[in-house]
């Protein structure tokens, strides 16, 4: 029962995200960590029921505050989370989730990488098009709408940082931070 209240509360979610996506959200500072932890918690749930070994592996470096809109960076990671967890063709695979603090660029930086099919050079530059999908099912909305909140609604970057076909992929998030004290990681 409890899972499924968390079920019903993220499909709530859902419906709220598409809402704002038309609207300027209203950014706040707040641990990103703490977003990116749940959301991995959230699916870590979730994988045994995909008939597969997916392991998610977390390394998170002490970062500072970053100004973001909760609801819409939960739903970024989510999509790469998911996007990682689909990707992953073989029997055993492995995401790693990282957070790390860029001090010199002023930036923290969100990394997604799996152990999945990767992806061509082809594939690669299409992949943020909207309509673009290397899945059977899908729209090909989730990484086109994620470089839409990144770019337009929090003045970051997402980008495909590697990718090797047959070794996986690995995706990074950049957010600008505005104040410089740096927080604990949980």
């Amino acid at each position: 029962v409890t899972e499924m209240d968390r079920d019903l509360d993220r499909l709530d979610k859902i419906a709220s995200r598409f809402g704002q996506m038309g609207s300027v959200p209203t950014l706040k500072e707040a641990d990103l960590a703490n977003v990116v932890t749940e959301t991995v918690s959230y699916f870590r749930h979730r994988v045994p029921h995909l008939g597969r070994e997916v392991e998610i592996v977390e390394r998170y470096e002490p970062i500072p505050k970053v100004a973001f809109h909760v609801d819409l960076m939960e739903w970024v990671v989510e999509n790469l989370i998911r996007n990682a967890i689909d990707a992953t063709d073989k029997w055993s695979g492995k995401i790693e989730v990282s957070l790390a603090w860029r001090p010199e660029q002023r930036e923290v930086e969100l990394r997604v990488k799996d152990n999945g099919r990767g992806m061509t050079p082809a594939e690669r530059r299409h992949a943020f098009e909207p309509g673009f999908t290397t899945k059977r099912r899908g729209w090909g909305l989730g990484l086109a709408l994620a470089r839409r909140v990144v770019h337009e609604y929090h003045r970051g970057r997402i980008s495909i940082v590697e990718t090797v076909p047959g070794q996986g992929t690995t995706v990074a998030v950049v957010l600008p931070v505005s104040s410089s004290p740096v927080q604990g990681s949980p």
